[in-house]
């Protein structure tokens, strides 16, 4: 009996470090996507109370992987294309986009209406930013906004 409880206990800190080595590779992506330049393995091993051989050990799976790269000519690590494309997927699949449709529509034909009223503006001159979200959510089909 005491052997099998020695068993269960060994099992227990396996999957706790699995777990552990889990959470450490969240991390580190959370923190190569929040350095727009990329990131050392240096200061994401100050950032994440760790040791620099497990943070590359970590960096060299995710490259592999695809979720990190670095560029050839750096020590910094940034997103990687998988990353990218996961993100994108969740973007699309999160419906926030349907959500914000009538709202962005709306927010769209204020500020057309207001421009045009107001200054005798045409549609050339309200934000591009505007314009991108209107053909994005499929709603303008030339550049007048018909």
């Amino acid at each position: 009996m005491g052997g099998h409880g020695a068993e269960m206990k060994d099992q227990e800190d396996k999957a706790g470090e699995g777990l552990q080595s889990v959470v450490m590779t969240l991390q580190i992506l959370e923190q190569v996507a929040r350095s727009p330049r990329g990131v050392g393995v240096t200061s994401l091993a100050s950032l994440l109370a760790t040791s620099k051989s497990r943070v590359h050990r970590h960096l060299q799976t995710l490259v592999q992987q695809g979720y990190v790269v670095q560029p050839e000519d750096s020590e910094r690590y940034e997103i990687g294309h998988r990353l990218v494309a996961l993100g994108q997927t969740v973007f699309d699949n999160s419906g926030l986009l349907r959500a914000a449709q009538d709202p962005l529509l709306e927010l769209r034909d204020a500020v057309l209406m207001h421009t045009t009223h107001r200054i005798g503006a045409t549609f050339e001159l309200v934000p591009r930013s505007i314009t991108r979200i209107s053909k994005v959510i499929g709603r303008a089909e030339d550049r007048n906004g018909r």
